[in-house]
């Protein structure tokens, strides 16, 4: 996949949450530039392990704040299983592509995490967007930096 680049059409309209996302892309455009070019898992390894951890730190801020706006269950509980699922296969092909250096395998988990994010973005986050964009816009967000 070609770089992915931020617009205005993946806003949630929370300003945390929005940054959050470039910081994604951003991560994952470096982890696709380093894999084309042909860079070793010296580079490789520190970006993965910086998307992984900030995968994580974005999906336990995303999580509370769609609680605390007060979410349907059933819709919360289908967001964070899609994070978990998200978790679960991005670590398996980082544990794989880190054991094999393969291109291939590369190249599947750059346009894995890159479709992904772009689809759950503007399909399974724009579902809470009215929601919490209401509720973190007032100024409650306090303890979720």
């Amino acid at each position: 996949m070609s770089t992915i680049i931020w617009n205005d059409d993946y806003s949630v309209g929370v300003e945390k949450l929005d940054t959050d996302h470039i910081i994604l892309f951003s991560l994952i455009n470096y982890l696709n530039a380093a894999r084309i070019w042909g860079s070793d898992n010296n580079i490789i390894k520190p970006l993965l392990d910086a998307l992984t951890y900030y995968v994580d730190t974005h999906f336990r801020r995303e999580e509370a704040m769609m609680k605390s706006a007060g979410l349907d269950d059933a819709q919360f509980e289908l967001h964070v299983e899609e994070h978990r699922q998200f978790e679960k296969r991005v670590l398996e092909m980082k544990d794989e592509f880190i054991a094999s250096a393969d291109a291939d395998l590369g190249r599947e988990l750059g346009d894995f995490l890159s479709h992904w994010l772009v689809d759950h973005i503007l399909d399974i986050d724009m579902r809470y967007k009215g929601a919490i964009k209401d509720k973190w816009n007032e100024g409650n967000n306090q303890g979720l930096g």
